[in-house]
């Protein structure tokens, strides 16, 4: 008595487009000869704009806030390039003074390397 029914055949055309509409579960056959519009398509119409027009506004209200952050952005890309090149600068003057204390006392250098190597050995076994 409540047996399920199902369609005997399928649609030779499974997306149809034009005039030739195929029933779906739960909806009516639509079939239009071009001139009458099916009875949802405007209230469909006006969905579709009212969501343009909420995607516009949101999209205007967000673009100063983007705009802000990646002026942002582009500061702290600065700020970095900056402390960088400043971090270089100290590097290369580390790097130098080294350099001079080796070659002033190459004895005392070579003996706090060795005493230093005995250090890290003693600590990692």
């Amino acid at each position: 008595m409540n047996e399920p029914t199902f369609p005997t055949s399928t649609p030779e055309v499974p997306w149809p487009t034009s005039g030739n509409r195929v029933a779906a579960p739960d909806q009516a056959t639509v079939t239009t000869n071009g001139n009458a519009a099916p009875a949802g398509s405007h209230t469909m119409d006006r969905a579709v704009q009212a969501g343009h027009s909420t995607i516009d506004r949101v999209a205007d209200a967000s673009a100063s806030t983007v705009r802000r952050m990646g002026e942002r952005m582009h500061g702290a890309e600065d700020a970095l390039h900056a402390k960088t090149a400043q971090l270089r600068v100290t590097r290369d003057e580390w790097v130098e003074s080294m350099r001079g204390t080796v070659r002033s006392n190459p004895l005392a250098s070579v003996a706090a390397a060795m005493a230093l190597g005995l250090l890290i050995a003693r600590v990692t076994r």
